[in-house]
């Protein structure tokens, strides 16, 4: 475990449920205080963004967010949306892996830097690089920008690689 995943690790024991971080939000004052609280709600929605958590880990968006992935040229607005186009990746890849590899935040924008690695099944993604059964390499930047205690918008910058498994 590198030192970024136990910070993550040590995270999760800290605000190990969404209604634990969600309580937080009327009493986070300070800009530090804000800047964890923004740090911990992402954290934990990445913690979460998988088939098996999604309803819990789209409880941390407001029901209006949005979810952009620019450079393929799609958005999904509203919590419907963004949860169907999860569902669709979820069912059609294989062996998710994630690996975050740097974050930071203010008090309104958390910017995390990661690699995911699958297998694409099937018709994963709108605008997808890649063919069915390419091993995908992703290198992605998200920015998530928080207000009244949600995440509002999403939006993943991403590089893709074939990669060979």
């Amino acid at each position: 475990m590198n030192d970024l995943q136990a910070e993550y690790a040590t995270r999760a024991t800290r605000t190990d449920s969404v209604d634990a971080i969600l309580s937080r939000r009327p009493i986070t004052a300070s800009d530090e205080e804000r800047c964890q609280y923004a740090l911990d709600l992402v954290g934990l929605y990445l913690q979460q963004e998988n088939a098996q958590w999604l309803d819990e880990c789209l409880r941390l968006c407001a029901f209006d967010a949005v979810w952009d992935a620019p450079l393929r040229h799609v958005s999904y607005s509203g919590l419907t949306a963004i949860r169907a186009n999860y569902l669709r990746f979820f069912r059609n890849v294989r062996d998710l892996r994630f690996e975050p590899l740097e974050q930071f935040a203010t008090a309104e924008r958390v910017f995390v830097d990661s690699r995911l690695r699958f297998t694409l099944t099937g018709d994963a993604l709108d605008h997808c690089p890649l063919p069915v059964g390419a091993h995908a390499s992703v290198r992605r930047l998200c920015t998530f920008h928080i207000a009244d205690g949600l995440i509002r918008r999403a939006t993943g910058y991403e590089i893709w690689e074939q990669d060979d498994a």
